[in-house]
């Protein structure tokens, strides 16, 4: 009995040092960047940023370079003639507390994106928070501005890339499971628990032998 608890003991402090990817942690790589933001502008009117997929899946996240207070919401468009159109695809919302760093939008339902297509994220700064951008420093979009529709920011103003990553989880990836979790049975046999396999086999290693002598025992 004491190899048995020794066993469990030694398996769950390998699963707490296992990595986060193998603990089913699924990590939305980057694909899209300008993380360029030498100036900072902010604007009651609605700004956005255009964007093109490097790759199919969904996308989990975009983050700006902001500073400032009060609570900005940054939503998905689709895109016409390189400007936001149609309804919103998502939407997130983040606090503000005033300190000049990349915040995170986490889209909880993650819009689907296509590898070589353009879409926009939109928000709106108000009067105490602002974004930083650069000059055209990203190719394939650019920094808008809505004043009655949606146009390129102005000359007189020297951000034509607002920064900005987008990320995002290739299609088919299925987190392994992180928790024991009770199964309902599909047989005759009692219902079991999934275990994820690196717990079973570390288990498993130092179990057999116990059962093995067991057995000889028996037999003697």
């Amino acid at each position: 009995m004491k190899r048995i608890g020794l066993a469990l003991s030694l398996g769950c402090l390998l699963l707490a040092c296992l990595p986060a990817a193998v603990m089913g942690v699924v990590v939305a790589d980057l694909d899209q960047s300008n993380d360029q933001h030498p100036l900072s502008v902010g604007a009651e009117s609605d700004l956005a940023q255009t964007f093109t997929a490097g790759r199919s899946g969904s996308l989990t996240d975009v983050e700006l370079f902001m500073n400032g207070t009060g609570t900005i919401t940054a939503t998905i468009y689709a895109t016409t003639l390189g400007l936001p159109t149609g309804p919103a695809k998502a939407s997130a919302s983040v606090t503000l507390t005033n300190v000049d760093a990349w915040v995170d939008f986490h889209y909880s339902s993650a819009p689907a994106v296509i590898s070589g297509t353009m879409y926009a994220v939109a928000f709106n700064t108000g009067t105490l928070a602002a974004v930083w951008g650069s000059t055209d420093t990203y190719a394939n979009g650019q920094g808008l501005l809505k004043n009655g529709a949606w146009i390129p920011n102005p000359d007189s103003l020297a951000i034509k890339d607002y920064a900005f990553r987008t990320y995002v989880k290739a299609p088919g990836t299925t987190p392994a499971p992180t928790t024991t979790e009770a199964v309902p049975s599909t047989g005759s046999g009692p219902s079991g628990l999934l275990l994820p396999l690196s717990f079973i086999l570390f288990v498993g290693g130092l179990l057999v032998p116990v059962s093995r002598r067991r057995q000889q025992q028996q037999r003697q």
